[in-house]
């Protein structure tokens, strides 16, 4: 089950979705989240006001559906680390950040810009929302050695707002 959250649906119907009232969009038996999610929203455009990117914590981004040509280099190290598959469902609306969600619904960013793979939320409307409202997301790293770029710092393991992969593998949220 996927569900948009009501404090960004009206972006979502704004952009032409035209789903249930209630944000809900049921998967197929057997479909990868990430499958449901470019059949449900492949094409949409939900965008934020170019003019005012102000978010809560960060920059608020648009987000624009669709497979990417080619999935991000790090992405199979996660795919790896985790035991999953992931499915490339977006991009944010200039181009810069690309959007993969695994096989239980958990949604994952990388970028252009600098290296490093992001948890944007442990559910499709976690992400969308934290996506559209401007909110950090959290910083992954592989392991207990690894660095990752984050707002002009270069965080470790050891920095509260980091996971690593074997905390993400636990459920701990941090």
């Amino acid at each position: 089950m996927i569900e948009i959250p009501g404090t960004v649906r009206p972006l979502f119907v704004a952009a032409g979705w035209r789903g249930n009232a209630d944000g809900r969009v049921s998967s197929h038996d057997g479909e990868h989240p990430g499958d449901a999610i470019l059949r449900v929203f492949d094409g949409l455009v939900v965008g934020t006001d170019r003019a005012d990117r102000r978010g809560e914590t960060c920059a608020r981004m648009g987000i624009s559906f669709h497979a990417p040509a080619r999935k991000d280099h790090q992405i199979a190290a996660w795919e790896q680390a985790l035991g999953t598959t992931m499915v490339g469902v977006a991009e944010d609306d200039l181009g810069y950040v690309e959007f993969y969600v695994d096989a239980v619904g958990r949604v994952f960013a990388t970028n252009c810009v600098v290296d490093g793979v992001y948890l944007c939320g442990f559910t499709f409307g976690e992400a969308v929302e934290r996506t559209l409202c401007g909110r950090v997301a959290t910083p992954l790293v592989l392991d207990d050695r690894a660095t990752i770029a984050y707002y002009g710092a270069d965080l470790t393991s050891d920095d509260p707002r980091v996971m690593t992969a074997a905390q993400l593998l636990a459920g701990h949220g941090g």
